[in-house]
């Protein structure tokens, strides 16, 4: 979600989040530099489409790792955050089958917890 935000975001730390056994340096600082695909500087040169598009794929992610986690109330939260950024998005079939995910996502999340 950093790094589809307005601020700044850390490569050390994403490179860190992608090892399945990550070895941290006791003294490791976070250094966020590299600006987020809906900063000011990164919008001169990318649409914030492209942003969009990242956040609509973190929160994705975000919230099937909730699910998995059993935190359903979480999960759900997370899927119906993406719902304003598809919203005017032109329709076609990629969108749609997006929309319809989140619909099954979030009826999955009430389902596990028993309500139907």
């Amino acid at each position: 979600l950093e790094i589809a935000g307005e601020g700044f975001w850390d490569g050390d730390e994403v490179a860190i989040e992608a090892e399945d056994e990550p070895q941290l340096d006791p003294k490791y600082e976070k250094n966020a530099t590299t600006p987020g695909l809906a900063h000011e500087s990164t919008l001169k040169l990318l649409p914030i489409r492209v942003s969009h598009l990242c956040k609509r794929s973190a929160l994705l992610q975000r919230g099937n790792a909730y699910a998995a986690l059993g935190r359903q109330d979480d999960a759900r939260q997370s899927y119906e955050q993406v719902f304003p950024l598809i919203e005017e998005e032109p329709r076609c079939a990629r969108v749609d089958w997006e929309r319809f995910s989140l619909f099954i996502n979030i009826g999955n999340t009430y389902s596990r917890n028993g309500d139907f």
